[in-house]
């Protein structure tokens, strides 16, 4: 509607204030809207202070990963749960879900079916015993140590569906990452 309508309508309540802007501090004289001041000199201003408020310094976080304090910040639309780069990528849960998805990544490219299944099922149901030479397997050793634990594909994924090389945990085996690689894409002898 057209401002003088508004005014005759009662519906627009005009007073002149004179107020300085919190945002550039300039003293402007701007109307009062609906009997509610007006607080910035225009959307600039008020863009920017609340883009300045989102950006003040959040509140400590605690890493997930080495328990030290950092100051938490949005990235990709969530929030950080780990001090650094290193930090989440030594996340248990991190390495675990990369290894997972690797795997299927694996298994849809030979074009063969993919079960989602977690490598520690598999690491508990065969004992943590490598099954290609019979020794134990230390929990504690993380890749790239040639000692930790590795999951091997009895059947290789290569060999495709048609000669059995699926990603199922009938198909897996625990192995050491040395045992595993010597193996490559053969059948266990």
């Amino acid at each position: 509607m057209h401002i003088a309508r508004l005014r005759k309508a009662g519906s627009l309540e005009l007073a002149q204030l004179t107020f300085t802007c919190p945002g550039c501090g300039i003293e402007v004289r701007k109307a009062q809207r609906g009997g509610v001041p007006v607080k910035w000199c225009s959307k600039v201003c008020r863009n920017r202070a609340v883009r300045q408020a989102s950006l003040a310094a959040p509140s400590p976080t605690v890493c997930a990963t080495c328990g030290g304090t950092f100051q938490q910040v949005r990235t990709n639309g969530r929030n950080a749960l780990y001090c650094s780069t290193g930090c989440r990528q030594r996340s248990e849960a991190h390495r675990e879900a990369q290894r997972r998805c690797q795997n299927e990544r694996r298994a849809i490219i030979y074009g063969t079916e993919a079960e989602q299944f977690d490598a520690r099922e598999v690491f508990e149901r065969d004992g943590w015993v490598c099954q290609l030479c019979q020794e134990p397997v230390d929990r504690a050793l993380q890749w790239p140590d040639p000692r930790s634990p590795s999951l091997d594909h009895r059947i290789p994924l290569s060999w495709g569906v048609e000669r059995g090389g699926v990603h199922t945990r009938a198909n897996s085996q625990l192995a050491h990452l040395d045992c595993n690689n010597r193996k490559g894409a053969r059948l266990a002898a």
